[in-house]
């Protein structure tokens, strides 16, 4: 999931509508809507507010991280070979 179904998801696991989640972060009822329909992206400071009030990493809202703390796949690539597949793994690993 990327950000916008992970803020969402959050929101409502609490029982929030978007005036009581904009009321308790300090942000306006327009914008967690527009975040959550992917019309707008949050700046620093306002993912890390989310990140804060949620109690979860800046990365597990942004889809780059599950919710055990591990890193999740990122594929970006090229079908003409021009660019490379980038892996972005576990980085739980040992070694």
């Amino acid at each position: 999931m990327g950000f916008a179904e992970n803020l969402k998801e959050l929101r409502k696991a609490l029982g929030l509508s978007h005036l009581q989640l904009a009321t308790k972060i300090g942000y306006s009822k327009a914008i967690i809507s527009f975040w959550e329909n992917g019309k707008k992206e949050p700046t620093l400071s306002a993912l890390l507010a989310l990140a804060d009030f949620f109690n979860v990493s800046a990365d597990y809202l942004l889809g780059r991280e599950d919710e055990s703390g591990a890193k999740v796949r990122v594929h970006i690539g090229s079908n003409n070979g021009s660019i490379g597949n980038i892996q972005i793994g576990n980085n739980n690993r040992k070694g």
